[in-house]
């Protein structure tokens, strides 16, 4: 009897040991998405991480992002660059006017020829 004790209240502290460890994991992996409780034997620990290529790296070659020399695009007096966001082979400008008129601007990045120009205007 006294041995199904001792072998009841020992399953029962690893149990809570257990749950222990899981709220641990759970709350280091959800602050750290990197966390791993065991260190991955074929993984050095001084390696950089590597990052993957952004994608406008990756869609064009260094050799045509590098070579279109200095372009310029036009803008409207009192118009200032609010964004820019890349897309592809294409920036997209966001540019707001003096009179609070938003447009965008799409410029090729292996050239950067201006594509054209979008107007945004409310709803009326």
């Amino acid at each position: 009897m006294q041995a199904l004790k001792g072998l009841v209240i020992g399953m029962g502290l690893l149990i809570v040991i257990g749950m222990g460890v899981l709220g641990y994991g759970l709350y280091k992996k959800a602050t750290d998405p990197g966390f791993k409780f065991f260190k991955d034997a074929s993984t050095a620990e001084t390696a950089a991480p590597t990052l993957p290529a952004p994608p406008i790296a990756a869609a064009l070659p260094a050799s045509k992002i590098d070579s279109f020399g200095t372009k310029s695009v036009p803008l409207a007096p009192g118009e200032t660059l609010e964004g820019v966001t890349p897309n592809g082979n294409y920036l997209i400008l966001h540019l707001k006017g003096s009179d609070g008129s938003d447009s965008l601007t799409i410029v090729t990045m292996n050239g950067g020829d201006v594509i054209g120009r979008l107007n945004l205007e409310p709803l009326k």
